[in-house]
């Protein structure tokens, strides 16, 4: 936001001593200006001078600040005496920065200078001093409004950011700034990608932070329970004595989102964003929706944002473009200490005692500790009894206050100021609690002031989760299921929710348990609804949130609603894909597992398409992260089961996962509801059990690769590196890769096994027997040099990329070797000669007719005087039968190539009879364009052609790619097309003009006719970009316009409405027309005042902006009113283009013209304003910021006028620049007040 200088604000908010606040604003500027981020030294009350002299390069600068309420000129003895004073107190001092809020005004002589500033000059220039003004202008600049905005904004305007905080202490537990930031090796943070068990120390995790928050772009979420360190954390990353890469403190701005600062995040990173700085924002309390919108601003454009947001609680699904890190609570230890640097008045063991209560909860623990005095003795309180001490007031516990917190503890979070709602919570809450709703309001907030209850706009949550269980349970001593149950069904759904959430943290309680049966007993709220269809989303997230407490009740529910309703566990049940993750929770216990596992099957079953269901249950399998505590013995039993039942094609889909060792990673789970559980479900125990695990795999792929399913043995060799990376030896897997490869060769696991040997040779030499098992094993699966078949198989029919490898040098890493061959090329020689010698050469050539490697031309030309010596090629070729042939056969092009060299006549008659067989004659096209080089040559294809062969001859299309690199003369390039076009070979024709079109060649008039009868086509078919090129080779041509348009005339006329978002196909075609030939542009598509065709989403302002001017302004002439009128409401007179790293606006000379012509130029400016600049049709994030992207097109339209000598009306620009300025802060504050309404808890 550019913040312009308000000298009367200035004087007005510091009016007690405006020239000491000059004097720290400079002082500021300087500092920012020379990057002295410690300030700079200087002397109370400096002679001459504010600071001691700053030596830069070959400079010695120093600088005045004058803030004066006269004229400079005025001022002049002041000046003149400051100059001598400065020479003779700093003698060395080269340049002075002279800083002062007055201009100079203009005088008669040089250069427009008055008297006293030459005077001044002339006095400074004999003292041999450099004078700087940094006058008013200075601070009009866009270092000080724009880059420097938040100095410019403390000390120009009333409106200081509400909310915002740059570094201080933002924790709640207020210390002073530079308190020491307490570690041990007991605090862990869990990094993204990484699991529980491995989680790093503190320390590095804030390097990690650090690293990723140093980079622009970048967002960050930390979570974790409430009350462990967050926010304190975020401190930290600040603090150059923990670790290293300290973040720049200079460009961090906090907020807590729950203290609804303003302007909002969204709105405040708009702001910066338009500073091109780096800033780091930290949103702290900050929801995963909020969130989402937050990182989709900061990693829009060329932002030179990071952000970071804090939040107390986890989701099952982590959001985009975010690395996540989670911070796990402390150690009682650690706590103790924290507690102790806060109290030290409190002696041992109290601080001890508390910080086991509260289990590493920095904000409890000192909550608790606040209410200790120094003669207290705690150590004989029971738990109950120290949780009580909150509640402590004039010496003893305050009974209402304590069961208000007990009742408003029953759910997650509670609205206080709905009160006007007919289902206030806040009412219905007081009224469990028998007290007012002023007492219990006034009892919440007081709770707010000792930080145990947190704030999101309208609602409050008692936080952290261990005081509000503790206090739940309480309150569930005097309630009974009964009255719980009663509770429940008089709650409005949202506070429904929040209630079953508090419950499935209180797992362990019998009333809860009694509670829960009585909800999804087949009468109860839920299982009713579940059993009768009626359930909706909500009420089946309750069934999620109970889950882990009731798992069989929900399971029989579910298989009775299963037998009622055949679609119910089907895509018909519009909670199916909820009904899946209801029941993968339900599978985390190993008695629940296979009834689960049963269920999700028939889901899988009965999905058409089941990859997304079967990738539910493939999941269940996997070695590390299942997120079930079965045991591989039971999961090894369903395996079985699957496979005795002939169940193939899901056993399959499971075994992908299964043995995918590397899948899985950190999990965030819902599940902190106080069930002590395995995340990542059950864990191996031995290698013993891994090895058994993965053979018991292994064996179910090798049974599958007999039964010819392929891609067992893609999945094998995909995983093989792992697995034996995993169960670090080769034995049982050796079994297996020898058995596969006995079937067939096993190519791929052959290249894997190379692979693994060249990339784990460090670690290999450290286990010389695993190695020399491996080396072994490749040899047993290598191909021998007598088994040319096998060969063949390993080394020729290879994807491109294995090909790559083997053609890389030897000392290259990812270089493949053939074994016994120097380079492929002498392995290549050597298969030629083989086959040349070979007895039955021809069974060769089904498998090398199969394949698209190049170097199989060689090979042709090598065996084709064997392969004739008793029959002519295509007779050889005709007793081939059911024979595959790839899209490129190089062998038959070797082949061909040998046999026209002989004898062109016994090729053409050849490749003929070739025409006749269905498995070659799809190739011909290829070959024949691969072979040809003269014009002999060319007139055989054209002869083809014209035969009219039902086969594609999209590869004839490639004359045009020959042309450009000169293979083909422009006389048989246009003979080959010509026969293109009069055989009708349309797919072709247009792939030649699509080539032509992309090397920007221009359109011999033979073309014109063809080219447009193909544009439809083309326009239905072809992308966006390549359209606009073809369209521009048809109108490279000159006589082709009209027919052109009248093309477009009849598409459109067929269509009820056009699309013309920009950019889209439509748009892009008369983009290309207008800019083409406006003048016929506006005749034939525009009329009476619009367009002739119905658009819809808009888009004809962006299209009429690339009009030619001089050909509208012909056109506005003829009737100026009405078309003036016409092209102001339908036309934008500027685009904005957003680049990386600038943002440029163009304008059409148009709009000076409307300005000019008009007789109420303001007017003009108004609707030019409208139309062009204000309105907006499509935005994301908000609206508002939005807005706030358009703010900058008034200073650049102020400088095209200027430019234009259109001055007079930049005074105008300003007011309506306010005007939309002001527009702007509704707007944000009607957004405001609605994202605080919007605020509140997950729950």
């Amino acid at each position: 936001m550019i913040i312009k200088p308000d000298w009367d604000i200035f004087k007005a908010k510091f009016s007690t001593n405006p020239q000491d606040a000059f004097e720290w604003f400079t002082y500021l500027l300087f500092c920012r200006k020379h990057d002295l981020k410690e300030g700079w030294f200087g002397y109370k009350n400096q002679s001459g001078i504010e600071k001691q002299p700053l030596e830069l390069e070959d400079k010695v600068i120093g600088f005045q600040s004058k803030f004066y309420d006269v004229p400079l000129s005025s001022k002049k003895n002041e000046l003149i005496k400051t100059l001598n004073t400065t020479r003779a107190n700093y003698p060395k001092l080269t340049h002075l920065i002279i800083y002062t809020n007055k201009l100079w005004g203009q005088g008669n002589g040089k250069d427009g200078k008055s008297k006293a500033l030459i005077e001044i000059e002339d006095r400074a220039s004999e003292l041999g001093i450099e004078i700087i003004w940094n006058e008013h202008s200075f601070f009009e600049s866009e270092f000080v409004t724009v880059e420097n905005n938040d100095l410019a904004r403390h000390f120009f305007t009333n409106d200081d950011y509400k909310g915002w905080d740059r570094f201080n202490d933002w924790s709640s537990t207020q210390s002073a700034i530079d308190a020491p930031y307490f570690t041990d090796d007991d605090i862990k943070v869990i990094l993204p990608n990484q699991k529980v068990e491995n989680a790093s120390n503190v320390i590095e995790g804030i390097n990690a932070i650090r690293n990723k928050l140093s980079q622009p772009k970048q967002s960050v979420r930390l979570v974790g329970l409430s009350g462990v360190g967050k926010t304190r954390l975020a401190q930290a990353l600040f603090d150059e004595r923990i670790g290293g890469n300290t973040l720049d403190i200079r460009a961090v701005w906090y907020c807590d989102y729950g203290e609804s600062p303003y302007p909002l995040p969204l709105h405040f990173i708009a702001e910066l964003q338009r500073q091109n700085k780096r800033f780091i924002v930290i949103v702290d309390n900050c929801g995963r929706d909020q969130h989402e919108i937050l990182t989709k601003a900061i990693t829009n454009n060329n932002s030179q944002i990071s952000l970071m947001t804090i939040e107390y609680d986890i989701s099952d699904d982590l959001p985009e473009k975010t690395s996540v890190f989670k911070l796990e609570p402390n150690s009682p230890a650690l706590v103790q200490k924290v507690i102790q640097s806060h109290y030290p008045e409190i002696n041992n063991p109290i601080p001890y005692t508390i910080a086991q209560l509260t289990g590493g909860n920095y904000r409890l623990a000192l909550a608790i500790a606040s209410t200790v005095s120094s003669v207290d003795n705690i150590a004989v309180l029971n738990d109950q009894q120290l949780f009580e001490r909150l509640f402590y007031q004039n010496g003893q516990i305050n009974q209402d206050n304590y069961k208000i917190a007990q009742v408003f503890s029953l759910v997650f979070s509670f609205n206080i100021k709905d009160l006007s709602d007919p289902n206030s919570e806040l009412k219905l809450l007081s009224n469990i609690a028998e007290v007012s709703t002023r007492s219990a309001k006034h009892t919440i907030e007081n709770l707010k002031t000792k930080d145990i209850v947190q704030q999101r706009g309208d609602y409050r949550a008692i936080l952290p989760h261990v005081l509000a269980n503790h206090l739940s349970k309480q309150a569930l001593k005097w309630l009974d299921e009964d009255d719980l149950y009663e509770i429940f069904i008089n709650m409005p759904s949202r506070l429904q929710r929040s209630l079953i959430k508090r419950m499935s943290y209180l797992h362990d309680i019998e009333v809860v348990n009694k509670f829960v049966q009585k909800v999804l007993d087949k009468d109860g709220a839920i299982g009713k609804k579940l059993l009768n269809g009626s359930i909706n989303e909500d009420e089946f997230n309750y069934l999620r949130l109970l889950s882990h407490i009731q798992p069989e009740v929900i399971l029989d529910l579910i298989e009775a609603r299963h037998t009622e309703d055949g679609l119910f566990l089907t895509n018909k049940n519009p909670h199916i894909s909820k009904t899946q993750h209801l029941l993968k929770n339900l599978s985390y216990e190993a008695e629940n597992f296979e009834r689960s596992f049963n269920l999700l099957l028939i889901i899988a079953t009965n999905d058409e398409d089941n990859t997304s269901n079967l990738s539910a249950i493939s999941s269940m399998f996997n070695l590390y992260t299942s997120e079930s505590v079965a045991t591989l013995d039971l999961k090894r039993r369903i395996l079985q089961r699957l496979f005795e039942a002939e169940e193939y094609e899901i056993l399959l889909g499971i075994l992908i996962s299964a043995i995918d060792f590397n899948s899985g990673g950190i999990i965030y789970s819902d599940s902190d509801n106080g069930l002590k559980k395995e995340g990542y479900g059950y864990q191996p125990k031995t290698y013993g059990e891994i090895w058994d695990w993965t053979e018991f795999l292994l064996n179910l792929l090798n049974e599958l690769d007999k039964l010819n399913y392929e891609e067992a043995r893609e999945v094998f060799a995909r995983h093989l590196k792992s697995i034996i990376r995993l169960c670090h030896k080769a034995g049982f897997i050796e079994k297996y890769v020898l058995e596969f490869n006995s079937r067939k060769p096993f190519i791929k696991a052959l290249i894997a096994l190379n692979e693994l040997i060249i990339d784990d040779s460090e670690e290999l030499q450290k286990y010389p027997k695993t190695l020399q098992s491996l080396q072994n094993l490749v040899i047993r699966i290598q191909p021998e040099l007598n088994n040319l078949e096998q060969l063949i198989q390993h080394y020729i029919l290879i994807e491109p990329f294995e090909l790559a490898r083997y053609e890389r040098g030897v000392d290259d890493n990812l270089s493949l070797k053939v074994l016994h061959f120097d380079n492929y090329d002498d392995f290549i020689d050597y298969i030629a000669k083989e086959l040349v010698n070979s007895n039955d050469l021809s069974s060769f050539l089904p498998l090398l007719l199969n394949s698209d490697n190049p170097y199989l031309k060689n090979i042709g030309k090598e065996i084709y005087p064997k392969l004739i010596k008793d029959n002519d090629l295509d007779v050889q070729l005709k007793k081939l039968t059911k024979v595959s042939i790839s899209s490129r056969p190089y062998l038959l092009l070797g082949l061909l190539k040998e046999l026209k060299a002989n004898s062109f006549g016994n090729y053409k008659s050849t490749v003929l009879n070739l025409i006749g067989i269905e498995e070659f004659k799809k190739v011909i096209p290829w070959l024949t364009l691969e072979l040809s080089q003269n014009d002999t040559d060319y007139d055989f294809i054209c002869e083809l052609l014209d035969l009219k062969l039902e086969i594609n001859c999209q590869p004839y299309a490639w004359i045009s790619v020959k042309k450009e690199d000169k293979k083909i003369s422009v006389e048989n390039f246009e003979k080959v097309f010509d026969s293109l076009v009069k055989n009708n070979y349309d797919q072709a024709v247009e792939q030649v003009f699509y080539f032509e079109a992309m090397n920007k060649n221009a359109l011999p008039d033979k073309y014109i006719s063809t080219l447009s009868e193909h544009i439809p086509s083309i326009y239905n078919n072809y992308p966006t970009f390549d359209l606009r090129k073809i369209l521009l080779l048809l109108l490279s041509n000159r006589n082709s316009i009209d027919r052109t348009f009248n093309i477009f005339i009849e598409i459109f006329n067929s269509e009820r409405y056009i699309s013309l978002t920009h950019e889209n196909k439509t748009f892009v075609a008369l983009k290309t027309l207008l800019q083409a030939d406006t003048k016929q542009f506006i005749e034939k598509f525009i009329e009476n005042g619009y367009l002739k065709f119905n658009t819809i989403l808009g888009g004809s302002q962006d299209l009429l902006f690339y009009a030619d001017e001089k050909d509208v302004i012909k056109w506005v002439e003829q009737d100026e009113e009405v078309r003036t009128k016409f092209w102001l409401k339908n036309a934008n007179l500027l685009r904005v283009e957003d680049h990386i790293g600038n943002r440029k606006i163009h304008f059409s000379s148009l709009l000076v013209y409307f300005i000019t012509r008009s007789s109420n130029p303001k007017s003009t400016i108004d609707e030019i304003l409208e139309n062009s600049v204000c309105k907006i049709s499509s935005w994301s994030g908000s609206y508002s910021q939005e807005m706030r992207s358009r703010l900058g097109i008034f200073d650049s339209l102020k400088e095209y006028l200027a430019s234009n000598n259109l001055d007079q009306y930049i005074s105008y620009l300003e007011v309506k620049g306010a005007e939309y300025l002001e527009a702007i802060r509704t707007q944000e504050l009607a957004e405001s007040k609605k994202a605080k309404e919007d605020e509140g808890f997950d729950y």
